[in-house]
């Protein structure tokens, strides 16, 4: 079952009561004066309906990606986001005194190795190096299985319903019985690392399109209105007779981020019985139409472009060569000097009938692990529980109010899609295991319709891999501590 980020962030971001947010307490202050009694209602900010712990000023040792440095501030710099982050780090150390110290070390899928093998040493050795991993999902993901992290599901000291952590975590990415990552509201790359689109407002108008921005809000942005939006706006604006960088597109994409249509068209693959286990549905009649509506244009060169996962920037987005631009949340920050209109809307529905819009949160986001050998997991559990939690309520908002909503966008409308957006990211159970189990699972429908292949004999080269991965990850997760 596809799980959704459920946090009352959503709310309380349109009703400014973030202290509200969840179980607050509300005690009172009463002051008597002669015949007249008045009670004055007092907040209690979330933060402080938690326990309140002296560590005796120990270090706290979170190893993380060089990547993913955005997610703390040494030092305020007068930026609304880093002092957010920095005034959060401060709270936490006063709360628990503790100091928190970030270990940060290149760990995308290029330097996995030496990533995970820093977790491994420490492990081995028992040295309680690291009290908390935020490893990114594709990479530590994979170690999982060599029992090197604890299981949340049985320790004291969380509570998965609280709202900063990511919804139903327990029931969608556990393996017999073992939930060994979790996500929360701490780890921006959850919201940065999420796939969604940009459309170019000033060929909407040129063209007299539909507003993409409007079908969303209406719930018809589906697979069919893309395409019919994404016609003849191929343009060889030089005239050399080949289609590069130089023309005009009505869809540019990068091979990774183009992987959340699987998810955003409901195709993902492996799913949970009603036992908890993991099954992999092979290829579905759904599927199949789905790829077949969109091997023509994701397949043709002369139709759409697809940049290399090296091209940075965005110049051909900027330059107004392109409708329709597939990136991540992230790729808005390179935007606010584009001078035409633009705006940020989901991937795709498959149809009208399709409930909800499903946003993929990319696996180069981060995960909380927490090490065998940390020194003290109570610890680590308070600590990650109120880091997480003044993040929902300080952090996050910070970041969409005022980095998305006001600086980076420029429509009402398109802030309430952000809203959409930020309500439909999921980790679906398929992309948190594709790395672990193999056979390519979370891009199955990339195989099938940027590279043509043939979706029959795709799955059927991939079942036995697949499978095998699925009992191999059940029986090694059964088997650990």
């Amino acid at each position: 079952m596809k799980r959704h980020i459920s946090l009352c962030l959503l709310a309380a971001m349109l009703t400014g009561i973030l202290a509200s947010c969840g179980d607050a307490a509300t005690p009172s202050d009463t002051t008597a004066s002669g015949e007249n009694d008045t009670t004055t209602a007092v907040e209690t900010a979330l933060v402080d309906t938690l326990p309140t712990v002296d560590y005796g000023g120990v270090d706290f040792n979170i190893l993380l990606p060089l990547e993913h440095t955005y997610e703390y501030a040494e030092e305020q710099t007068g930026e609304i986001v880093d002092d957010a982050e920095y005034n959060r780090d401060r709270a936490v150390e006063e709360k628990y005194n503790v100091k928190i110290n970030y270990i940060a070390e290149a760990g995308a899928w290029a330097a996995k190795d030496t990533f995970n093998g820093l977790i491994k040493q420490s492990v081995m050795a028992g040295d309680g190096a690291y009290d908390l991993v935020d490893g990114m999902i594709a990479v530590t993901m994979t170690v999982a299985p060599e029992g090197l992290f604890l299981n949340y599901l049985d320790l004291d000291g969380i509570n998965l319903d609280d709202p900063w952590w990511a919804a139903d975590m327990d029931e969608n990415l556990s393996v017999s019985g073992k939930l060994f990552g979790i996500c929360g509201s701490g780890l921006l790359s959850m919201y940065k690392s999420s796939y969604i689109m940009y459309y170019n407002e000033k060929l909407v108008e040129e063209y007299k399109l539909e507003s993409p921005m409007q079908l969303v809000l209406d719930g018809s942005w589906t697979v069919d209105k893309f395409l019919a939006l994404t016609k003849d706006m191929t343009i060889d604006l030089n005239s050399d007779g080949k289609f590069d960088t130089s023309d005009q597109f009505g869809y540019i994409f990068k091979d990774t981020p183009q992987r959340g249509f699987q998810t955003a068209l409901g195709l993902n693959p492996l799913s949970k019985d009603k036992d908890g286990k993991l099954v992999f549905s092979g290829l579905t009649e759904k599927f199949s139409n789905a790829a077949d509506k969109l091997v023509g244009i994701l397949s043709d060169r002369n139709e759409t472009y697809m940049l290399s996962e090296n091209y940075e920037l965005t110049p051909m987005f900027i330059n107004n060569q392109a409708l329709f631009y597939n990136e991540t949340i992230l790729t808005v920050e390179n935007l606010r000097d584009m001078e035409s209109d633009f705006g940020m809307i989901p991937q795709p529905k498959l149809d009208e009938e399709q409930e909800s819009y499903h946003v993929q949160m990319g696996t180069g986001s981060g995960m909380y692990f927490i090490p065998k050998t940390a020194n003290n997991p109570e610890m680590t559990l308070n600590v990650l529980n109120a880091y997480n939690c003044i993040s929902m309520t300080d952090v996050v908002p910070a970041y969409y109010e005022f980095a998305l909503k006001e600086k980076f966008t420029r429509s009402e409308d398109n802030k309430a899609v952000i809203d959409i957006i930020n309500s439909s990211i999921m980790m679906d159970v398929t992309f948190a295991f594709a790395s672990t189990i193999g056979g390519g699972l979370n891009d199955l429908f990339g195989n099938a319709t940027i590279r043509a292949r043939a979706a029959a004999s795709m799955f059927e080269s991939s079942k036995s891999t697949i499978e095998a991965g699925i009992a191999k990850l059940e029986e090694t997760f059964a088997g650990l501590d």
